[in-house]
């Protein structure tokens, strides 16, 4: 067909050089000309080998001519005439357009783009309903298909997580792992900068519409790193690369917490050549917000700290990262990976404290806390990857990946109005920064039914905190160093590892099993304080699943694995936080890894009905916890992280999803954790038993002319934040209203969240041996968002990627608690 309309082409080409030559000699020289190009109206793609036919009166076509590669056409050696113009294409409704001629001032018409639309076909008779799974399972893990969702267009990544298997979001807007803060969020497979520094703010500001699939590893195979207690949340972005490209554009605005965004992806690809994009960036505001905070002592001087004030605060956020592919050949490829992000936060707080004792002042002060945090983040990685043409089934990857990041904070807090309290004005800053470089081989063989996978990797890293504290000298008006709260940090870490893994299908069956060999050695050094601590510690990792495909579409899974909690520089930093004057955070760098051994049993099936249920127990040691202690000579709480947890756990995660009509579909996403968990704080036995859940109820509905009405229901449980620390319960809701327009390509939504209350007050009890502390913030919960989502482009032709590279999931993501 293409040879024919080549012909074609070239014929009609000829034809019409022919006539202009033939007109050249004579005595009219003025002549005019009609040229375009044909546009495909729906993708805005170039139509190559169109027909189009002119007439001047009459029906019969006085010229003919087919539009070249480039979708253009033109007619030359026309008279000023009255003409019509008709376009013709298999798929596409005729098109004719009426040109005249007789009143142009210049004899060449351009008429640019001539679009045409693609013919509809309506089946009267035949109704076939197909019903796209949302959510898959796999072996070693499940995956959430936002591409299917139809409110992945007016939600971020944040919000569609609530509806993640395995996945819940807190109070606090923190991702909770099968109700754990420990695990690693890759993006498309690999570790990056803009999820390790502030993850957080990051999906709140990236558009659900620019992700393709949120997966879940909960049994990660040998391959991976062994860090992260619960697992692996991996992002997979709009990887359906062909040859062409493809994109979205997102604008989003929240108010009155929150503020204005845009995110944006594309991928191209042109030859061999194929490229993956996505950017975005916010501003988050928090309005003045109150907030109060009493403690109790109860010591041989028993007494009652009361704080209330306000805080507020403003956050900037943006990121960039770009995947690079360039197939050599058949059997060579190579990859790169490039990431950035930076985020700002400024805030201020402001409160009165006031410490009593039998209902008599024993200390008074008002102060204020200006702060700001920098933080910024750059990955980069290269991946060659070679195949072997005489045996398809093997691999072989090198890669190298570089990581630098920096996180500054600083504090100024000033005080007045003081009674009985003589603490000087002060000023606090901590630079951090945090370097990587990573090296790694894989090799996979392929025997029949057996896959059989292979590697080693190293990892080194060095990690820096300059921190100071400033006291305000009266003397001479200036803020001073003090040397005895002030020092250099660094902290030297290497990871040496090896992993074999085997993988055997046998027709329904499938069977993974894997070992990993760790090496971790530690060096710590404060260079003023000639202090040296130095760690080495090696694991043997196990992991193995075994899985069973029914013909139902569905699979059953066991699986058990071995996993380690490797402590980030937040906790093992040794910088005091002493932001607010009665309260002190800091981190031990004496701490060492936990470990926790995972049994998992999960069902799984995809239809009309999709149903995965998975239930757990697991048992762990050593667990670095939140530790919280009260010294009553200086009326001050310190916290820090120490070794000291040990327990079970018993989890159960249900996640139905139903299409009850085409048009209404409604899901149940929910989690159940039962902690038992004992712990040691200032010599005292503290054990914790209590059942944590979340529960997340959405149904959608889709009207005529591309109207869309969804609706959200979120229970949350009481929460532990600590090993002495328990966040309050509380119900979330919201309903959005959507529309499509331009054959779906732009999607309008509005939301409101928790239309019916206002506020909430966000409680925090903290309960030790001597002391019990509640912390209320009475925050925002109403917000209306609005959101505005394109997608353009036209592909043909995926684009090869590297199967194997660098996964650096060997520190935790945790920031904190559990």
């Amino acid at each position: 067909m293409k040879a024919r309309s080549n012909l074609l082409y070239l014929i009609v080409l000829l034809t019409s050089q022919l006539s202009v030559l033939s007109s050249y000699g004579q005595s009219n020289p003025v002549t005019y000309s009609i040229s375009g190009t044909v546009v495909d109206s729906a993708t805005q793609a170039i139509l190559p080998f169109v027909t189009t036919s002119l007439k001047a009166g009459g029906n019969a076509p006085l010229k003919a001519a087919v539009s070249d590669t480039n979708g253009a056409f033109i007619f030359t050696g026309l008279q000023p005439l009255q003409y019509t113009l008709t376009v013709v294409a298999i798929g596409y409704t005729t098109k004719s357009i009426t040109i005249d001629l007789t009143s142009a001032t210049i004899d060449k018409m351009e008429l640019g783009a001539v679009y045409i639309n693609k013919k509809t076909n309506k089946l009267k008779e035949v109704t076939v309903s197909a019903f796209k799974p949302i959510i898959k399972q796999e072996a070693d893990r499940i995956s959430y298909d936002l591409q299917a969702d139809p409110d992945s267009k007016s939600s971020s990544v944040m919000d569609m997580m609530r509806k993640v298997p395995y996945v819940s979001v807190g109070a606090d807007g923190n991702i909770l792992l099968k109700n754990n803060s420990s695990y690693k969020i890759f993006i498309n497979g690999k570790p990056s900068g803009i999820m390790d520094t502030n993850p957080k703010e990051v999906l709140q500001s990236m558009p659900a519409s620019t992700i393709q699939r949120i997966e879940v590893i909960t049994n990660p195979p040998a391959r991976y790193d062994a860090e992260g207690l619960a697992g692996i949340i991996n992002i997979i972005t709009n990887k359906d690369v062909k040859n062409g490209y493809n994109g979205t554009v997102n604008l989003n605005a929240k108010y009155p917490q929150g503020g204005p965004g845009i995110g944006a992806s594309i991928n191209a690809r042109t030859g061999r050549f194929g490229v993956s994009a996505f950017a975005g960036g916010s501003l988050s505001f928090t309005p003045v917000t109150d907030i109060s905070n009493t403690r109790q002592a109860f010591t041989a001087f028993p007494s009652t700290l009361t704080q209330q004030g306000t805080k507020q605060s403003d956050t900037r956020t943006g990121y960039f990262g770009t995947e690079l592919s360039y197939e050599i050949d058949s059997i060579h490829l190579l990859a790169a990976q490039f990431n950035f992000s930076k985020n700002r936060t400024d805030g201020t707080i402001f409160q009165d404290a006031e410490l009593t004792r039998a209902k008599a002042n024993l200390q008074k002060y008002q102060f204020s806390n200006d702060n700001n945090n920098r933080g910024n983040s750059i990955d980069a990685a290269i991946n060659y990857q070679r195949g072997f043409k005489h045996d398809k089934n093997r691999l072989l990857t090198f890669s190298y990946r570089y990581v630098k990041s920096a996180n500054n904070m600083e504090d100024e807090v000033l005080f007045d109005n003081r009674v009985n309290y003589d603490y000087t004005n002060y000023q606090q800053y901590n630079r951090g920064t945090a370097t990587e470089h990573t090296v790694q081989v894989d090799y996979a063989q392929g025997i029949k039914a057996l896959l059989i996978e292979a590697g080693a990797k190293g990892i080194f890293r060095l990690n820096k905190s300059d921190y100071r504290y400033l006291f305000f000298n009266p003397n001479n008006g200036k803020f001073e160093v003090e040397p005895a709260l002030s020092n250099d940090f660094i902290n030297h870490q290497n990871v040496f590892s090896f992993y074999n893994a085997y993988t055997y299908q046998l027709r329904e069956w499938g069977f993974k099993a894997g070992v990993r060999v760790e090496e971790t050695v530690i060096d710590v050094d404060f260079s003023k304080a000639n202090t040296v601590v130095k760690q080495q510690y090696f694991n043997i990792v196990p992991t193995a699943s075994i899985s069973r495909k029914f013909k139902d579409k569905s699979m059953l899974t066991f699986g058990f694995n071995q996993r380690i909690k490797r402590p980030g520089i937040n906790k093992l930093n040794p910088y005091v936080d002493r932001s607010d004057p009665n309260y002190e955070s800091t981190g031990n760098p004496e701490l060492r890894p936990s470990t926790i051994n995972n049994f998992m049993l999960s069902y799984g099936r995809s239809g009309k009905l999709s149903a995965n249920v998975g239930v757990g127990f697991s048992f762990f040691r050593n667990l670095d916890l939140r530790i919280s202690s009260y010294n009553p000579v200086t009326n001050i709480t310190r916290t820090t992280f120490d070794n000291v947890g040990k327990g079970t756990a018993v989890t159960s995660d249900i996640n139905l999803t139903y299409a009850v009509t085409k048009r209404w579909n409604a899901s149940v996403n929910s989690s159940l954790v039962y902690l038992w968990m004992d712990g040691v704080s200032d010599s005292s036995l503290i054990q914790v038993n209590r059942l944590m859940y979340n529960v997340n109820i959405t149904t959608g509905y889709r009207f005529d002319k591309g109207w869309r009405l969804s609706a959200n229901l979120n229970i949350t449980g009481a929460g532990i934040v600590s090993l002495q620390g328990v966040s309050n319960a509380f119900v979330s809701n919201g309903i959005t209203l959507g529309k499509d327009l331009l054959q779906d390509r732009l999607s309008l939504a509005a939301t409101v969240n928790n239309p019916f209350q206002a506020h909430r007050d966000n409680r925090i009890v903290t309960t030790g041996h001597n002391f019990i502390e509640t912390n209320n913030t009475y925050e925002f919960f109403r917000t209306y968002q609005f959101i505005l989502n394109y997608r353009f482009g036209q592909l043909k032709e995926k684009v090869k990627k590297n199967k194997r590279g660098i996964n650096n999931d060997d520190l935790s993501n945790s920031k904190g608690g559990l």
